[in-house]
């Protein structure tokens, strides 16, 4: 037994390393040559819409572990159609580098889409052979030349638009585009080549539209710029049920929607959503993705309101495009709001920026809710105006007049009220607001603010000035100060400005309290100025 025991020691330790080295020289073997069993690795950036019918150029950067050929029959090779006219090819020319370049589309048409994809191979001794960007569907495929004979299911493609030339259109019965909808298609796919505008000549649209009206278009600029108005003496109504909005502008920008029929500050044009959804708006200006918010709109002189204060989501809304709610994928800069009528809804105008923030929005002489305090319906059911993550975002002489709310979630930062700031704020104002007629009248004692300042950040710099609030209320609660009517609150946050505010709360709350015309809470840690 005991000369059984070292050599069965040794047998074991014999077989374990065997094993471990047929399993390295096994998984190396796999790996490798599975590497090299891979077609190249083809990229590009798809081409956008153009007018122009004649031929475009197609950069790509192609590489393979084995090479890529330069010359010869395995040079890449682009198969193009239009729409679906038979299959072309074209053969690359190397720039060197790992890229090549294809030429194609001569031929092509006004509102002809032209498709195409991208078959390179190898220099393996047996070529691979890779379709970009997507082999699904595709069959015959072969080396030298790369070739297939049944094209697969999915194709990059661009089309070629029409030129929606500058100048001034008529919409409505009878004119050039009898519904905003057309007009609008019109206008997201053409080029463009200076502003356009469109003067609505109906009193109502209605059914005929195709709600959401979705604006887009990636050639918009300064320049390029895009108008709706009624036209010279007309008072238009556009109503219509869309559970995201009436109008959505996807990465829009420089759009502006002016409701007034005399180029001055008259409102002439109201925009209704009667959509009961709870994530519904009448406006809303969306991110579309990571690199395309929408801004340098304008949204002046308009009437808007949803179906009621409890389910209308906001009047105008500045965010996600995927959620109305979430922080914008995006900047959504450079948008201002003047001048509108903006009611019956949870929010009055709701904006929540990305996580880097966003610049340049401004909020100025709207009417939020209503002046006639009986008239409960065109009140905000919730908060008059709501935004976060903004730098530098001007709140300036607008009437907050009527929140009537019953909201409570035992969280201090979602209380009710006028205006309030949050997230990260870094510079900005709230100056000259006329704040009155806020309430909050759920029985847990949900707290009602006039102006909530409530920052992430102890370095906002954001003025509060000039503004005069009052008639606060909520139903009171002893046992915390914060759940209580409060002319200006200072929640969170800091390197605030208060001054020359005036507030005067002017009614009893239901039950006692603590009411306060400005408090400071514990979380503020920032410096003040009052």
């Amino acid at each position: 037994m005991s000369k059984l025991a070292p050599n069965s020691y040794f047998n074991k330790n014999i077989t374990s390393i065997f094993l471990k080295a047929m399993f390295l020289f096994l998984f190396m073997g796999i790996f490798t040559s599975e590497s090299f069993a891979q077609g190249p690795v083809i990229s590009y950036t798809p081409l956008t819409n153009t007018c122009d019918t004649g031929s475009r150029v197609l950069v790509a950067t192609i590489t393979d572990a084995d090479g890529v050929p330069t010359s010869g029959l395995g040079l890449p090779v682009l198969y193009w159609q239009i729409n679906n006219q038979p299959l072309q090819r074209v053969t690359a020319v190397s720039l060197g580098s790992n890229l090549f370049q294809f030429t194609f589309g001569v031929g092509s048409f006004t509102g002809s889409v032209i498709s195409y994809f991208v078959v390179a191979q190898d220099n393996a001794a047996t070529p691979n052979v890779t379709i970009y960007p997507s082999a699904t569907g595709a069959s015959g495929i072969t080396p030298s030349p790369p070739t297939v004979t049944t094209p697969p299911t999915y194709s990059d493609y661009y089309v070629v638009q029409s030129l929606l030339t500058t100048g001034t259109y008529l919409v409505g019965n009878g004119q050039a585009y009898t519904t905003i909808s057309d007009a609008i298609n019109a206008y997201n796919g053409s080029c463009l080549n200076g502003p356009v505008t469109f003067l609505l000549t109906d009193t109502l649209y209605s059914t005929a539209e195709s709600f959401p009206i979705l604006i887009s278009n990636p050639a918009a600029s300064s320049i390029n710029s895009m108008i709706i108005k009624p036209n010279t003496g007309v008072n238009a109504k556009i109503i219509g049920s869309s559970t995201e909005a009436i109008f959505k502008f996807n990465g829009a920008d420089f759009i502006t929607i002016d409701g007034s029929n005399a180029g001055t500050t008259t409102r002439n044009l109201t925009i209704n959503n009667t959509s009961t959804s709870l994530t519904s708006s009448v406006f809303w200006l969306a991110s579309f993705s990571s690199t395309n918010g929408s801004t340098n709109n304008t949204i002046k002189n308009c009437i808007i309101s949803g179906k009621s204060n409890s389910t209308t989501f906001s009047g105008i809304a500045i965010s996600s495009g995927a959620s109305i709610s979430s922080i914008a994928d995006a900047e959504n800069a450079n948008n201002s709001i003047i001048n509108n009528s903006i009611n019956t809804a949870f929010y009055g105008i709701f904006i929540n920026g990305p996580a880097i923030n966003e610049s340049g929005n401004n909020i100025s002489g709207n009417l939020i809710g209503t002046t006639t305090q009986a008239d409960s319906v065109r009140k905000i059911g919730y908060r008059a105006i709501y935004i976060s993550n903004e730098n530098n975002i001007i709140i300036k002489s607008n009437t907050i007049a009527g929140v009537n709310s019953t909201v409570y979630t035992g969280s201090i930062p979602d209380a009710s009220g006028g205006i309030i700031i949050s997230g990260f704020v870094n510079g900005g104002e709230v100056s000259q607001n006329l704040i009155y007629d806020i309430k909050n009248s759920s029985s847990a004692g949900a707290p009602s603010y006039g102006i909530s300042l409530q920052a992430s950040s102890d370095v906002a710099n954001f003025k509060v000035n000039n503004n005069f609030i009052h008639t606060i209320t909520s139903y009171g609660k002893s046992s915390n100060p914060l759940e209580n009517s409060i002319g200006i609150a200072v929640i969170s946050g800091g390197a605030y400005s208060i001054n020359f505010n005036a507030v005067h709360l002017g009614v009893n709350q239901i039950t006692p309290g603590i009411t306060s015309c400005i408090l400071i809470s514990s979380y503020a840690i920032g410096a003040l100025d009052i």
